[in-house]
């Protein structure tokens, strides 16, 4: 008769434990390997990114070819300067709106897409003169008027010019419920 030995419960026990500690290291060390020397497998998100970056790359090589034929293309100004403004470029942004605006000075969207890099870049007065000049061109300009106010709140910290320009803001009666809210806002922390 021959007698198999049993195993007992607490060797199960430890057995597994064991088993289960060498798969966990085995995983841990895999994982490691993997993060240290990139996976190999390509991220969708990157990819897309590259793939935009290129195509941006491109089309502001495109479009420089065209400014070569024609230096004054407003489009072709406006579309680089929005590709550069989308790439948080902002110094290149600034300059290629600037160019826009010399050819077409009163034009109120080129101005706020400028002043809006400008402030991105954190040239401040010159934001301020960009949005002072579309408030010249439509005193109801409430954006022009928010942005000035602020400029003058966060950035020059002059509290008495921002709470003006966000009166002027209000009472330019935007119509919509959010514009007047973050204004009456900003004006209550004042």
């Amino acid at each position: 008769m021959s007698a198999k030995k049993r195993i007992q419960p607490s060797e199960v026990t430890s057995l597994q434990k064991m088993i289960v500690t060498i798969v966990a290291f085995g995983l841990m060390a895999i994982f490691m390997t993997l993060l240290v020397n990139g996976a190999g497998i390509p991220d969708g998100r990157q990819e897309a990114t590259r793939t935009t970056a290129g195509d941006s790359q491109s089309n502001i090589a495109a479009l420089m070819a065209r400014l070569k034929d024609n230096p004054t293309d407003v489009e072709a100004l406006q579309e680089i300067a929005e590709s550069f403004s989308r790439n948080e470029e902002w110094d290149k942004a600034v300059q290629f709106w600037s160019k826009v605006v010399a050819i077409t000075p009163t034009d109120a969207n080129a101005l706020n897409h400028r002043g809006m890099a400008l402030l991105q870049a954190e040239r401040y007065q010159d934001a301020i003169t960009d949005f002072e000049q579309i408030v010249a061109l439509d005193a109801g300009a409430y954006h022009a008027l928010y942005y000035l106010g602020m400029i003058y709140k966060y950035e020059i910290k002059d509290a008495g010019k921002a709470k003006t320009y966000f009166q002027k803001a209000l009472d330019a009666k935007p119509e919509e419920k959010d514009a007047v809210k973050a204004i009456k806002k900003e004006i209550d922390s004042i």
